[in-house]
């Protein structure tokens, strides 16, 4: 654009992409509030629907199909936790790292982990939701393997890298839920010394 040209129009699409996402959080806070209230067997599409204020068109606009919604608030729930490293520190330092996140994050998400612990025994009950879910696991794992393969050589790490990732995010799902239980028993320091006692024994 030059200094004399007039300012570019907005893009049609921008209120369009902006009115589409304020409608699909609308529908994964009616489905939370359906799961909260109810229970996750009681989610339909023509209830979330109702319960947001939007046309049955609405929803099936933003969400393929039952799975897809219940899948979207599962992921909205979810702690967004990413145990990755610290770039040049040790593996002992690592983990004592990895185990402050997590810790906040347990503070953080305790009232969120009643969705999240649901979303996990409803997805049993359905095996294409367990595929999806596993698939979503899988992709996430990959990148934490990736960023602790680049942080740290093979030969420094207590397993192979892909068997420690598993435990790690293992560790980091039980701690979570365990905290959100009995927050007392459960505190910062419980958490950081178990993922640190991954590194073993002091020398």
């Amino acid at each position: 654009m030059t200094k004399d040209s007039p300012p570019a129009a907005p893009s049609p699409a921008a209120p369009a992409r902006s009115k589409r996402a304020r409608t699909r959080k609308m529908l994964i806070e009616a489905a939370s509030a359906i799961i909260r209230e109810k229970g996750y067997a009681h989610v339909s599409m023509e209830a979330v629907a109702a319960r947001a204020g939007v046309s049955r068109g609405s929803i099936y606009g933003n969400f393929r199909d039952r799975n897809d919604l219940i899948a979207a608030v599962g992921a909205e729930r979810a702690p967004r936790v990413f145990p990755a490293p610290t770039p040049g520190a040790d593996l002992r330092t690592q983990l004592r790292a990895v185990g402050k996140t997590i810790a906040e994050a347990a503070r953080r998400h305790r009232d969120d982990t009643i969705y999240w612990s649901a979303y996990m025994t409803y997805v049993q009950s359905d095996e294409k939701l367990k595929r999806r879910a596993a698939e979503q696991g899988r992709m996430v794992r990959k990148m934490i393997v990736d960023a602790w393969s680049a942080a740290l050589p093979p030969e420094t790490m207590p397993m192979p890298v892909e068997t420690f990732v598993k435990v790690l995010t293992t560790l980091t799902t039980g701690l979570i839920m365990a905290h959100s239980m009995s927050p007392d028993d459960f505190g910062e320091d419980v958490i950081v010394a178990a993922f640190e006692a991954l590194a073993g024994p002091e020398a």
